[in-house]
Formats: C-alpha cells, structure tokens, sequence
C-alpha cells in the first residue's frame, strides 16, 4: 500500500496534463494575493504603477521585458515604484541606504 505522499506523487506524474493546466490558471491569482499580501496593492495597481513608469524601471530607467519587482519601503510599507531586478538587487544590497549608494556613486566618479 503506498503512504499517502508516494500516491499523491503518482497521481501528479499520471495526471501531469491536469496539473500543469491548473497551474496555468491559477498563476495570475498567486500574483495578485502575492502583491496584496507583501504590498497592500493589487496586480492591477502595480500594473498601472509600471504603465505610468513608461514600462520602464524606476531606478535605471530601462526597458525590460520579464521579472518586475515592486519597491517598496521596509519601514513604512509604502510602495515607491517597480524595478527591474538588477536596481532591486542594487537597493537591497546597499540596505535601502541613500549614503551608501551616494557613496558608491563618489567611488565610481573617481
């Protein structure tokens, strides 16, 4: 008899049609509850957020085609924009620090 794990493993590989099409669908809802419960805002607003930016990301200004991020402030929660992942990457290693992005910016004038 198989444990209740190897059965519902089974049933996904025999069924992987049935799976793949249910993931399909619910991919725009994941989406949505992920921006409502990290941000406060809607797929939606984050889309009209990304349209009013031109398409384009908030920091480097470029125009990208795939993974947005949704910035945000860490202590007040506030939505400031969307970027592209390299600026989201950017900001989180630089800890959300205007002084330490200033002075990287001064390192790399010299």
């Amino acid at each position: 008899m198989l444990s209740k794990r190897e059965y519902l493993k089974e049933w996904r590989r025999k069924n992987a049609g049935r799976v793949a099409a249910y993931e399909r669908a619910r991919a725009a809802t994941r989406a949505d509850q992920h921006q409502r419960s990290n941000y406060g805002i809607t797929i939606k607003d984050r889309n009209r957020i990304l349209r009013s930016q031109g398409y384009r990301c908030a920091g480097c200004r470029s125009k990208k085609d795939g993974h947005w991020h949704t910035d945000h402030c860490h202590r007040t929660g506030r939505v400031r924009g969307v970027l592209c992942r390299p600026c989201n990457f950017a900001l989180g290693f630089a800890k959300d620090q205007p002084k330490t992005l200033r002075r990287l910016a001064d390192y790399l004038e010299k």
